[in-house]
Order: structure tokens, then sequence, then C-alpha cells
């Protein structure tokens, strides 16, 4: 009989995967609204934090806010499968 753990632990590599190329994505599109100066798309989009209002002079950080919430649940659903691994490999089913 196989250990349902482990099934649970591919899932959780799976989904991890999957925040990750979210994540990568929004990456992407945060670099190329950078490189492009136009946060507007971006900014809507995602929700975030816009820039600097228009007209005014930044002088520091001019960037939108960078969602990471995609990144979270790619390390927190690793860690998770981890921990099911590690559970099944020490303590394993009689």
């Amino acid at each position: 009989m196989r250990d349902k753990r482990l099934l649970g632990a591919m899932l959780c590599l799976v989904a991890s995967a999957l925040a990750w190329l979210i994540q990568v994505g929004i990456t992407r599109a945060y670099i190329d609204a950078a490189v492009l100066g136009e946060w507007d798309e971006f900014v809507r989009f995602h929700g975030v934090k816009p820039p600097a209002e228009p007209g005014t002079i930044c002088l520091d950080h001019c960037a939108a806010g960078y969602p990471f919430l995609a990144g979270w649940a790619g390390i927190a659903l690793f860690f998770a499968a981890f921990l099911l691994v590690l559970r099944s490999w020490l303590k394993p089913l009689q």
C-alpha cells in the first residue's frame, strides 16, 4: 500500500511550481513596466501602490509596489512538501 503523504507532497510540489510560474510572470511584467516607465497597466492589473503622483519629481524609489503573494505561496507549499516527505521518511506506515 502506498503512503498517501507522498501523494500530498507531490501535489504540494506541483502547486509550488505553478505558484513560482505565476511569480515569474509578475516579475517579468514588473521589469517590463520599469524599463518602459509605464506603470499604469501594471498598477491597475495587480492592484498595488502606484509610484509617485504624475507630474511630481521623484528623487527616491520611483516604482510601483511589488506583489509577492504567489512567491510566498510557492515557498510555503515547497516547505510543506518537504515536511511531508521528511515525515514519510522518518515514520513510514507499517
